[in-house]
């Protein structure tokens, strides 16, 4: 259940409207929308990507997320109102549909879905399924390594935050190279390698 957020407007600071919400650390918002695109930069020889979803605006090989949901936290006792300052308190937890098979011509083939993400810094979390492991099983199969957020208020009265996320660097886990050289061979993938940069927009409610 979300906590009941008292916003107070002032305009004794800024020449705009500020707003600040007096709540216990850290205010929660739920996720109305979700959505975001990656750009695929990790490849094998031999190796093929497809995406559940392909992505409309990447070069190359790329991929798409929809239907997010989840929670948005600013983890302060009070919403700031200056945009960099609430990009330094902001952490979202966030699932969306998309995801993505990698195939190779032996038969090998790793599917990839149902995303559970911890952004802007963390693990991507999904489901993953394998010749080499045939039971679903969610793993972490990318790491956030940087990422650029640009947050706006929206609504004044109740709160409500649109978020830009720009440059997500996400790079290989151990887990999943793991996934990946039991499928396709020994050496396919390392811990740390690059997997691809992306971009994405959340709303909440």
């Amino acid at each position: 259940m979300r906590r009941r957020t008292t916003a107070v407007i002032s305009t004794l600071a800024l020449p705009a409207v500020a707003v600040s919400a007096y709540v216990q650390a850290p205010i929660t918002f739920q996720v109305a929308s979700a959505t975001g695109e990656c750009a695929v930069s990790w490849q094998a020889p031999g190796v093929t990507f497809q995406a559940q979803i392909p992505a409309r605006n990447t070069a190359g090989p790329g991929m798409a997320f929809t239907g997010g949901s989840g929670q948005l936290n600013v983890n302060a006792d009070v919403l700031p109102s200056d945009p960099a300052a609430l990009a330094k308190v902001i952490t979202m937890d966030v699932g969306a549909t998309g995801g993505f098979t990698l195939q190779d011509r032996r038969g090998g083939k790793v599917e990839v879905s149902d995303l559970d993400a911890v952004l802007p810094l963390g693990d991507a979390t999904f489901t993953v399924r394998s010749t080499a492991h045939p039971d679903r099983t969610r793993i972490p199969v990318v790491t956030d390594t940087s990422s650029t957020l640009d947050p706006k208020l929206t609504r004044i009265v109740p709160p409500q935050l649109a978020v830009h996320l720009t440059g997500l660097r996400a790079v290989i886990t151990p887990e999943f190279a793991q996934v990946l050289n039991e499928t396709f061979g020994p050496g396919t993938a390392k811990s740390g390698d690059a997997f691809g940069v992306c971009n994405g927009d959340v709303t909440t409610a």
